[in-house]
């Protein structure tokens, strides 16, 4: 009868040691996942891939991963967040819609029942937007703020026809993706603006670019982009003190005419500027001194216009020209001498009157042949004109007025002779010898 009793007690002191062994076991433990992030690439204006990877997962299973970004350090998952499954697989995506040229902050992510860990923080800066080209086909008219903001807004990159500016403009930011003019860029009685900025992009213009009678503009440096032009223009900018940009412009094809800017001093651009097609003319700008932007200049179709720059005392800027057509200096009341011309052998005709501080030309001393006239007139200090000794030939008009102490002209006597055909006109000179005179050799006082 022990029995029963004895299987009763074995019983009761099994359950009792399987209890207490099982109180005794370890319990498992969950950390937050181990995750690096990985270095941005495919970096475009507007996007990146961004990734990373997962070295330990925590002791649970990956439920969320993907990575975060901002603009501020230090994003979480509360800022830009971009999921990209589960798992203890490395990872990447493109992320999209980012803002160009700006730097961003991110961040890996990945998710356990313990919670969210980062990664460590990387940076980079997406890339500058290029504008995607835009044509307008024609002509395009602006005349006040509302039209340059409304065309501005289409993003165009081309203009086939002309770009017309004036009225009440006063803000060219607008026209920032444009690089591209098939005519002409005209900007014109524009009184309300004071720059070009807006233009900085603009990297070509099929014919002409005119700047006219805009009172009120002092800045056009946005130009330093500009590698092409017909002609170039400023006239009657009563406000422009300095002509600056246009560094990357090296030819212009025709006409460059700087006139009638009654307060320009300076002109410092085109300092890469080397030939132009046409006649290079700088006229009426009473407060011109400086003409060192044009050092490099060494070529110019036709002719060289100097006339009515008040102030203008110095041409050596010029000293680098190497061929031209014809020279016309006039005007210019401060100029006291000419010394520049070395290099040219042949010219059309030459100019020089009325400049009435100017006591000596030099420079002439290569000159063998002058196709056409000669005038010297009105420089009332002028005492010589031996710069002009070796001239073998001219043409058929040769004039020397109104140099008041002027009298000596036997420089010229192997050119005038009997055979001398041409006119030969002498005026208002300390000295005015005849043809005959100069014949009979009857040169000077």
């Amino acid at each position: 009868m022990k029995y029963p009793i004895l299987s009763l007690a074995l019983i009761f002191l099994l359950g009792c040691s399987s209890s207490s062994e099982s109180e005794n076991e370890p319990q498992s433990t969950v950390d937050l996942p181990i995750i690096a992030t990985n270095s941005p690439n495919e970096i475009t204006a507007v996007s990146a891939q961004l990734g990373g990877s997962i070295s330990n997962n925590g002791g649970a299973n990956i439920i969320d991963k993907g990575v975060v970004w901002d603009v501020a350090s230090g994003p979480t998952i509360n800022d830009n967040k971009k999921s990209i499954g589960s798992g203890n697989d490395n990872f990447s995506a493109i992320v999209d819609n980012l803002e160009p040229d700006t730097k961003y902050y991110a961040r890996s992510y990945a998710v356990n029942s313990k919670g969210t860990a980062y990664g460590n923080e990387v940076t980079f800066t997406t890339l500058i937007q290029e504008p995607q080209s835009k044509v307008y086909e024609g002509t395009i008219d602006l005349s006040n703020q509302s039209l340059v903001d409304s065309f501005g807004a289409e993003n165009y990159t081309e203009v086939t026809g002309e770009v017309r500016i004036y009225g009440s403009v006063n803000d060219l930011t607008p026209l920032s993706n444009l690089e591209l003019i098939g005519q002409d860029l005209l900007i014109s009685n524009a009184d309300n603006l004071v720059s070009l900025n807006g233009l900085e992009n603009v990297l070509e213009i099929g014919e002409s670019i005119q700047f006219i009678n805009n009172d009120a503009l002092t800045d056009i440096s946005a130009l330093e982009s500009l590698n092409a032009s017909y002609a170039i223009i400023f006239q009657g900018n009563d406000a422009l003190k300095t002509i600056s940009g246009f560094s990357q412009t090296v030819n212009v094809s025709g006409l460059v005419k700087i006139s009638e800017n009654t307060n320009l001093e300076v002109i410092s651009g085109f300092q890469n500027l080397e030939t132009t097609g046409n006649y290079f003319q700088i006229t009426d700008n009473a407060s011109l001194v400086d003409l060192n932007g044009l050092s490099k200049l060494t070529s110019i179709g036709n002719g060289l216009w100097l006339n009515n720059n008040d102030a203008l005392t110095d041409l050596t800027p010029l000293s680098s020209l190497e061929s031209i057509s014809e020279i016309v200096i006039n005007g210019n009341a401060s100029l006291e001498a000419i010394t520049i011309f070395n290099p040219f052998t042949s010219l059309t005709s030459i100019e020089i009157s009325n400049n009435g501080s100017l006591t000596s030309i030099q420079g002439f001393e290569s000159l063998t042949n002058v196709d056409g006239g000669i005038r010297i007139n009105s420089n009332v200090l002028l005492t010589s004109i031996t710069a002009f000794g070796n001239i073998t030939s001219f043409g058929t008009d040769v004039q020397i007025r109104y140099n008041q102490v002027l009298q000596d002209f036997c420089i010229l006597n192997s050119l005038i002779t009997a055979e001398y055909t041409g006119s030969f006109s002498t005026i208002g000179n300390a000295y005015n010898p005849t043809l005959q005179d100069m014949i009979d050799g009857n040169c000077k006082l």
